[in-house]
């Protein structure tokens, strides 16, 4: 995979994890459903404590699912990033694709333009081809 497709997974793959963790926290906060009266319409609501016990189940599955999927992710990219010299270009990678601020604000961040953000994220970005690529300087 590309490196900048792996960069860019991140955050998509964070949010997800936390809408799974906010799914997860709303429905263990529901109270108990009473239990479906004899399979008629409008007999009594929704399932009882059983389906209950295992929707959570399967949403804890997903979001601990997600949540390492994004650890993975944060991992992977973190390596990345402590491959390069310069510090600057770090910090430009960490502000832009952990953190998930937008160029202009990581320039704000850093005091530099976003035009020179871009310019120092793309020699990052090459660094990290070549050392991916086992090239080197």
């Amino acid at each position: 995979m590309d490196v900048k497709q792996t960069l860019r997974q991140y955050q998509p793959a964070l949010a997800y994890a936390r809408k799974c963790f906010r799914e997860l926290d709303d429905a263990r906060g529901e109270g108990i459903r009473s239990p479906r009266l004899d399979g008629m319409p409008r007999g009594g609501g929704g399932g009882g404590l059983d389906e209950q016990i295992a929707r959570i189940d399967a949403l804890e599955r997903k979001a601990a699912k997600a949540r390492e999927k994004a650890l993975d992710l944060a991992e992977e990219i973190e390596a990345m990033i402590d491959g390069l010299d310069d510090n600057t270009q770090k910090s430009v990678m960490t502000l832009h694709y952990l953190r998930g601020y937008s160029w202009v604000k990581v320039g704000m961040i850093l005091h530099y333009t976003d035009r020179n953000v871009r310019r120092i994220h793309g020699r990052a970005l090459e660094e990290i081809r070549r050392q991916r690529d086992g090239l080197g300087e």
